[in-house]
């Protein structure tokens, strides 16, 4: 049986990335909780990715060892962690654009 939590949580996080706030944080105060700017929410988005990634394959290792791992678990996570990597490099493509039509501009 394939466990709906994880892709649930990661339906409400994806949503709650594509809204512009952090899972947790209130939609009325966003960006208060933190107290940081763009530079630390980029950092910690960073983090997460490369904990889900971490997360990931530790789960691929333990797959042939452990028994209570299951296969459908590996896939879904394998799956969350190959999202959240794509989901960056949409990012940083977007930051790298948005940097060379600022350094296009005339002054």
């Amino acid at each position: 049986m394939i466990n709906n939590n994880g892709m649930d949580s990661l339906i409400a996080s994806m949503r709650a990335t594509a809204a512009g706030i952090a899972p947790g944080v209130s939609p009325s105060a966003p960006g208060a909780a933190s107290g940081g700017g763009f530079a630390d929410a980029l950092q910690q988005a960073l983090r997460d990715v490369s904990m889900q990634q971490a997360k990931a394959d530790g789960l691929r290792t333990r797959l042939d060892t452990d028994p209570s791992v299951s296969l459908q678990d590996v896939v879904i996570e394998l799956s969350k962690a190959g999202l959240s990597f794509q989901m960056m490099v949409q990012v940083r493509e977007r930051l790298v654009a948005a940097y060379r039509e600022v350094m296009n501009m005339q002054i």
